[in-house]
């Protein structure tokens, strides 16, 4: 199987079907990349003065003075036309197209004619100069001090030259198109000789300052052959095959290929959608459910992930809520401030359901990598661990993150207390010693009372810093509240189990590996019994709950329908086919919108216990007296 490849200038054939036949293509003879001087590899340096060579990752740098030059010469033989081909990589931070202090000098003979050419760069600008005529050519304005990529392919033809130059940006993407620099017919001058010859580098003495990363050159073999342009190139039959095998190759960052089996025929198209590495599907669980596999934004900027209650009828349709009392759980998150929207279709606009604001503040002192919260606005209980794998802005562009959180009361009163302390990572003495920071919890969970109708939710994320330079979230998960109208009994059970292999040596030592992140799990039940009498004989007086005092809004929960709820819910989710986010208390409203953010106060996971429902009382739909044994929550991490 024989694919073609994406260029907006592809090399020229001989023949009309020469470019489908791979072993009439020719490769580059003289290769050089900058890891060393040319000189090593064929070149002759030609020098003046003292010019400067260094080596970097970027290239080989020469720096030159006003009476130094440093320039590299290769004489190839060849045919002036079959024509030559070059390729380089430089940039240019300081140099003069008024003559060829950074540039590459090409003489094209035939035995009776050459062609002579310079290509010069300054800092700005790229000049294609007629040696034989004393003149400019062509000219580009574009910033030189950034790497970029040349291919010029020149030859003598019968009564002129031809030369063709095209530039584009040093990159590694294979969907990087080439501009025209130059379409021109230099003037041709006689000449006996029959070898061209090749110079770069700094060949007019003067004040230059250029990075040279790579040169190749083939001549011979028709290798003067003009490009097609991207007007002149036809699909399939213009575009150079290549052979594909069974293993996975690259076309370009993120996409690959690889043939497996099966028939092709002529006129078969293939499209590859467009996805991404860390896209905003990977926020949902029917994608991905794990938080850790989540969406990356590419930078710091403000962002925004929607999602759809009905894509069929988004922006035309509103959906009700399944509740008055619905949520939104974030985790895996490492940024702090944004806004809750939702899609109002009668204004065509998004509109603010709440603000985020995720972040706990506090004042602090710090003691080589351990800091302690000494006063915050409020006053809360921080258990052991809480904040583990969030981070802390200790300001001034110090931001760390947290590998331990000893547990505390957070308050601003005195006395005898014992305050959170903050292990922190990447410490290197220059953070400040005190004052106000903040800290980024790992986690979220939103709850909005008293809900309107929307068409769609959206998180945006506002313009902020992170450790990371992006923004993530593992996992979205937006749905309603299930309230327990009766609490399950007492003898709630919290387990978390380690992710951890202890690999056991014949003499008996042990090397611990961890494998994953440790994973929580909640066991509870309700084994006191629940009175159904008033679901199951219609009571229209049936004892309920509120989420909220403001008025008009609907009840919850009923008290007594407990069970049915769990088990319709469960039939609902297909059991631990979708994932659920377990809350051990929310508070009643006012206000109508809460933000949680401790580990302790949310576990998103899947229901992994079958839901066994048992009478222990009572007449079959009348007067029953259920039980639940147990319902068993197992994190996703």
């Amino acid at each position: 199987l024989m694919l073609g490849g994406y260029h907006t200038q592809t090399l020229g054939a001989t023949s009309s079907t020469a470019i489908t036949r791979r072993e009439a293509a020719v490769g580059w003879e003289h290769c050089w990349f900058g890891l060393h001087r040319p000189d090593y590899v064929r070149w002759t340096r030609n020098t003046t003065a003292s010019p400067t060579v260094t080596f970097s990752a970027d290239g080989m740098q020469i720096v030159t003075g006003a009476t130094d030059a440093d320039y590299y010469e290769l004489t190839p033989e060849g045919n002036g036309l079959e024509g030559i081909r070059l390729r380089w990589t430089l940039s240019c931070a300081s140099g003069n197209t008024a003559g060829d202090y950074v540039a590459v000098r090409l003489i094209v003979r035939d035995g009776s004619n050459t062609l002579d050419v310079s290509i010069r760069y300054s800092s700005s600008a790229i000049s294609v100069y007629d040696n034989h005529a004393a003149s400019q050519l062509a000219s580009e304005s574009v910033s030189m001090t950034s790497a970029q990529e040349f291919e010029l392919t020149a030859a003598v033809r019968s009564s002129s030259g031809d030369l063709v130059l095209y530039r584009r940006p040093a990159s590694l993407q294979a969907d990087n198109p080439w501009t025209t620099v130059a379409d021109v017919a230099p003037t041709l001058a006689s000449s006996a000789a029959a070898v061209h010859t090749v110079r770069f580098g700094t060949i007019t003495a003067g004040i230059t300052s250029a990075i040279w990363r790579e040169f190749h050159l083939v001549s011979n073999n028709h290798t003067g052959v003009r490009h097609l342009s991207d007007v002149a190139i036809t699909n399939p039959n213009g575009l150079t095959p290549v052979s594909l095998s069974g293993r996975w190759s690259e076309l370009q960052p993120g996409a690959f290929v690889r043939a497996v089996d099966g028939p092709a025929a002529p006129g078969d198209a293939y499209s590859i959608p467009l996805t991404y590495s860390y896209g905003a599907e990977r926020t949902l669980p029917s994608v991905l459910a794990s938080p850790s596999l989540g969406w990356r934004s590419t930078d710091e900027t403000a962002q925004s992930l929607a999602v759809a209650f009905n894509a069929g009828t988004l922006g035309t349709e509103e959906s009700s809520p399944v509740g008055d009392t619905w949520g939104i759980h974030l985790a895996g998150i490492n940024w702090g401030a944004g806004t809750l929207e939702g899609y109002d279709q009668g204004t065509s606009s998004w509109v603010s359901i709440t603000a985020l604001d995720l972040t706990t503040g506090a004042t602090f002192t710090r003691t080589g990598n351990v800091v302690e919260l000494t006063s915050a606005s409020l006053t809360q209980q921080v258990r052991e661990g809480e904040w583990n794998g969030g981070w802390f802005d200790l300001g001034g562009g110090d931001r760390r993150r947290i590998l331990h959180t000893r547990g505390g009361l957070l308050t601003s009163t005195g006395g005898t207390v014992r305050r959170p302390r903050l292990v922190l990572d990447s410490i290197d003495g220059t953070e400040a010693a005190s004052g106000s920071g903040e800290v980024y919890p790992l986690q979220a969970t939103v709850i909005v009372r008293n809900a309107t109708s929307y068409a769609g939710i959206r998180v945006s994320i506002d313009a902020q810093s992170t450790p990371d330079g992006y923004f993530t979230i593992g996992s979205l998960i937006a749905g309603p509240l299930v309230v327990f109208g009766t609490d399950y009994s007492w003898g709630r059970i919290l387990e978390e189990q380690w992710n951890v292999e202890l690999n056991e040596a014949r003499g008996g030592q042990r090397m611990p590996y961890q494998a994953g992140p440790p994973r929580r799990a909640v066991e509870f039940a309700w084994t006191d019994g629940i009175d159904v009498t008033q679901i199951d004989g219609n009571d229209s007086d049936a004892d309920y709950m509120l989420s909220t005092s403001t008025g008009g809004i609907e009840p919850v929960a009923y008290t007594r329908d407990v069970l049915y709820t769990v088990q319709g819910v469960l039939e609902t989710l297909g059991g631990p086919l979708r994932p659920v986010v377990y809350l051990p208390a929310v508070a009643k409203g006012t206000p109508d919108s809460e933000t949680m953010t401790g580990r302790s106060s949310a576990v998103y996971g899947r229901i992994t216990s079958p839901i066994r429902l048992e009478s222990i009382l009572g007449d079959e739909n009348a007067d029953e007296v259920w039980r639940l044994a147990r319902m068993t929550i197992e994190e996703e991490v």
